[in-house]
């Protein structure tokens, strides 16, 4: 299975956020919101929980659906490469996703 065979469903209104379950992989999310700059600029967020409750967020317009060829893991490996924002360790309080 390869990022442009996921179907990622739309969960939020105003800031779009897509999220897709894998089944033996985790979640995949990608958030497309408004920043706090006028309102006007955006920017988007690609996140991954594992099944442990592990999370990586990649932010600074990083789109892993732009990458339609990866494999999921290669993805997930993309994913932590660029996780500049959360990772384990550094967000451990953070708000669990479902």
């Amino acid at each position: 299975m390869k990022i442009k065979d996921i179907r990622f469903k739309i969960i939020a209104s105003s800031d779009l956020l897509y999220r897709a379950s894998i089944k033996s992989f985790g979640i995949i999310s990608v958030l497309n919101k408004k920043t706090i700059y006028d309102n006007v600029l955006r920017d988007v967020e690609t996140g991954y929980a594992d099944s442990e409750g592990a999370f990586w967020l990649a932010s600074g317009m990083f789109d892993i659906r732009e990458y339609p060829e990866l494999s999921i893991p290669e993805a997930i490996e993309l994913i932590k490469k660029n996780a500049n924002t959360c990772y384990p360790n550094k967000c451990k309080n953070r708000t669990k996703i479902v």
